[in-house]
């Protein structure tokens, strides 16, 4: 599982986080299609100004937030599957990334079309928040 751009391990995985915000999330499995989401932590309501004065500073009492989130990970599609105009436009990209590399002089930057920005991103797909009971 990758957290924020940092591969943090494997699912399930308990992650402890000190600040809410937007986390992007993407879980990638052997066999599967890699899957992303962008997963909202937003503040309880004990978290939020002003009410958080009173909670954090008058009555410091330790609370733990758990959120949850469930992906569904769908099975990669065998090469058959795959249009014949998609597969050629992956082998023309792949002799392309190739052909870059092979006009690459140790010592420079990678060429255009090398490196990783090359690849297509994935699809971002935004979650709901939810709350154990």
């Amino acid at each position: 599982m990758i957290v924020d751009g940092l591969a943090l391990g494997r699912a399930p995985l308990d992650l402890h986080y000190a600040h809410y915000g937007t986390r992007r999330v993407r879980v990638e499995m052997r066999d599967r299609e890699p899957h992303e989401v962008l997963v909202p932590l937003e503040a309880p309501w004990y978290g939020s100004f002003p009410i958080d004065l009173f909670t954090e500073i008058l009555v410091p009492i330790w609370r733990t937030d758990y959120r949850r989130v469930r992906l569904e990970l769908v099975p990669k599609r065998p090469i058959e599957t795959v249009p014949p105009e998609e597969e050629q436009r992956m082998t023309e990209a792949a002799l392309e990334h190739g052909r870059a590399l092979r006009r690459w002089v140790p010592g420079e930057g990678l060429p255009p079309g090398a490196g990783p920005a090359a690849r297509p991103e994935p699809p971002v797909v935004e979650a709901e928040p939810f709350e154990l009971p």
